[in-house]
C-alpha cells in the first residue's frame, strides 16, 4: 500500500523512549525518526522499526536518518516496501535514505526506487551514505549523482559494515573520487550482490566497488558486462565477475546468488533476479533499453538497461566526423534532426537506438616552415601534421612578428 504523498512535515508523536518496537507507515513519521536520531535523542540501539507502507517522499528534499555525530544503530525492517521520489540537498556531506549507519544496526527488505535523485558532496548511496552496520535484502533503482564516494547501496561500506544479498539497477554518475554499483569505497564484506546499473564519473570506477581497500572481502558478486569496465576500479577484482544479461536472468543464476532470491517470471525487474518479497509488492520501475548501433560513432547517455518510473531524457552526441543517421524509438524511426529524446509515458518498457554515420572526409597534409603557424579547427600547426576534413574547413596562416 502506498502512503499519502509527503507534505514535508515531521511527526514524532509515535515515539516513546521506553518502547522497543515501532511500526511506521508515513513519510512524516520517518522524517520524525530522522529528527530524533539526528538530534541525538535516541540512536535506537536494540530497538526495532518496521515499515508498514510504500513511502512517497513526493520530490521533497529528504533529511537522511543518522549523522556522523549521531548515527542510526537500530534494526530497520522495510518489510518489502519502497521509498520513492526522494530528492536531497546537494550540499549534504552524507546522503542516502539513511545518512550514517553504525553497528549493531541492520537494514533489510527495503527498496529505493522511482526517480530518486540521491546527491551530495562526500558520501552518497541509495540505502546509506556511510554504512558501518549490516545491509541485506535491499535494492536501489534510484539515480545516485555526485559525491566523492558514490554507490548504489552505500557511498562507503566501512570497516564494521557489511552488504549482502543486494542489487542495484540505478545509474551512478558524477562521482569524483570513487564510484561503484554497490559501494563507492569498501573496507568490509560485500557478498551475493549484483549490479546492472550504469556507473560513470571521474576517479576510480567499478561496476561493483570503486575502491576496494585491503580489508574488503568480495564474494560471489556479479555485474552486467560492459566494454572497458571492471568490477573494481582500484584494488583486486577477485570476487566480482562480469556476466551476460542472459546468464543474469537464468534460473541457474538464482542458485549461484544464494539466499532469498527468485526468478523474475513476471518481468517486474525486466527478467533480472528479484527478492521473494517483491512478488507480492513488485518494483514499480520500467526499463528503457538504450543502445548505439554497432557501438560506434558517438555516445548515448544514459545507455544500457535504464530503469525509470518518471520521465527520462536521453542525449546523443556524434563523435568528430560523424553525424546522426537514425533515431529509433520503440522500433519506429522518429527522424534524425534532434540530439535528445525524452520518454514521458513511463507505463511500460521502451527502447531507443541511435545510429551514427561517417561524414565524407579527406585528409590534408600540412607542413609549416619557420616563421609562422597555421590555425584550423581550433588547432595550431607549427610543424607537420595531418588534418582530417569532415566538411568545409578554413586554414588561417599567421606569420610570426
Amino acid at each position: 500500500m502506498l502512503s499519502t504523498p509527503w507534505s514535508g512535515n515531521a511527526d514524532e508523536s509515535w515515539y516513546n523512549s521506553v518502547r522497543r518496537h515501532f511500526v511506521l507507515d508515513s513519510a512524516s513519521q520517518l522524517a520524525g525518526l530522522a529528527e530524533i536520531v539526528n538530534r541525538g535523542d535516541d540512536d535506537f540501539n536494540d530497538k526495532f522499526i518496521e515499515l508498514r507502507n510504500d513511502i512517497d517522499i513526493a520530490q521533497h528534499n529528504w533529511t537522511p536518518i543518522g549523522t556522523q555525530s549521531n548515527p542510526f544503530q537500530g534494526i530497520f525492517d522495510g518489510a518489502g516496501h519502497f521509498i520513492m521520489n526522494m530528492r536531497f540537498d546537494p550540499k549534504n556531506t552524507v546522503s542516502g535514505f539513511f545518512g550514517v549507519v553504525r553497528m549493531p544496526a541492520s537494514i533489510y527488505n527495503l527498496g529505493i526506487t522511482c526517480s530518486c535523485i540521491i546527491s551530495g558532496t562526500n558520501y552518497v548511496g541509495g540505502i546509506a551514505g556511510i554504512n558501518d552496520g549490516v545491509i541485506f535484502s535491499c535494492f536501489n533503482a534510484g539515480k545516485v549523482s555526485g559525491g566523492k564516494y558514490s554507490g548504489g547501496i552505500a557511498g562507503q561500506n566501512g570497516l564494521y559494515g557489511g552488504i549482502t544479498q543486494c542489487y542495484n539497477t540505478g545509474t551512478i554518475e558524477n562521482g569524483t573520487i570513487a564510484s561503484g554499483g554497490i559501494a563507492g569505497i569498501s573496507s568490509s564484506l560485500i557478498a551475493n550482490c549484483y549490479n546492472i546499473g550504469n556507473v560513470s564519473g571521474s576517479g576510480d570506477i567499478g561496476c561493483i566497488v570503486g575502491v576496494r581497500n585491503s580489508m574488503c572481502s568480495l564474494d560471489n558478486c556479479y555485474y552486467l558486462e560492459v566494454a572497458s569496465m571492471s568490477g573494481v576500479g582500484k584494488g583486486s577484482s577477485i570476487g566480482a565477475e562480469a556476466s551476460t544479461s542472459d546468464k543474469l536472468k537464468s534460473n541457474g543464476f538464482i542458485n549461484i546468488l544464494q539466499g532469498s532470491w527468485t526468478v523474475d517470471n513476471m518481468n517486474y525487474n525486466s527478467g533480472y533476479p528479484i527478492f521473494m518479497w517483491q512478488i507480492s509488492n513488485p518494483n514499480p520501475n520500467y526499463m528503457i533499453h538504450a543502445t548505439v548501433k554497432n557501438n560506434t560513432g558517438g555516445t548515448l547517455l544514459p545507455s544500457g538497461d535504464v530503469f525509470v518510473c518518471l520521465e527520462e531524457t536521453f542525449v546523443f552526441t556524434p563523435d568528430e566526423c560523424y553525424t546522426i543517421k537514425n533515431v529509433i524509438v520503440d522500433d519506429i524511426d522518429i527522424g534524425k534532426d534532434r540530439t535528445s529524446y525524452t520518454f514521458s509515458d513511463i507505463s511500460r518498457n521502451h527502447s531507443i537506438e541511435i545510429e551514427f554515420e561517417t561524414l565524407s572526409n579527406d585528409s590534408i597534409f600540412v607542413e609549416v616552415s619557420k616563421g609562422g603557424k597555421v590555425v584550423t579547427n581550433n588547432k595550431n600547426i607549427a610543424d607537420i601534421d595531418t588534418v582530417i576534413i569532415c566538411d568545409s574547413t578554413t586554414f588561417t596562416i599567421i606569420p610570426d612578428e
